[in-house]
């Protein structure tokens, strides 16, 4: 009996400290040596919607499309903010509807 308990503790033990959390990686300031452009990112400028569900959207220069991020950083909700941003496409229903559904993996101001 002590043997299962014993090994269920352990299992327990390295179930929980075996698992690690996906960490947003968000600075303030980009790196003015690093190629940002050639390692994924994307120049883009945040914009303040007014449209029902959705208050933030991202608006890239690459020929004008908007990617709707679930959460934009509390440090980066300012209109026409310039940001370096790389992200990865979901596929989720949306209330706002008027981009692209993403997940921002980083995201810094240019």
């Amino acid at each position: 009996m002590k043997k299962y308990f014993l090994l269920s503790i352990l299992a327990i033990a390295v179930i929980a400290f075996s698992c690690h959390r996906l960490k947003e990686v968000v600075s303030e300031k980009a790196d003015a040596k690093y190629d940002y452009a050639a390692n994924g990112y994307a120049k883009g400028y945040v914009t303040e919607v007014q449209l029902d569900g959705c208050k933030w959207m991202i608006q890239l220069d690459s020929a004008g499309k908007r990617i709707e991020p679930d959460e934009i950083p509390p440090g980066f909700q300012h209109d026409s903010l310039a940001v370096w941003v790389k992200y990865k496409s979901v596929d989720r229903m949306s209330i706002c509807m008027a981009g692209q559904t993403v997940d921002i993996v980083d995201i810094k101001k240019r």
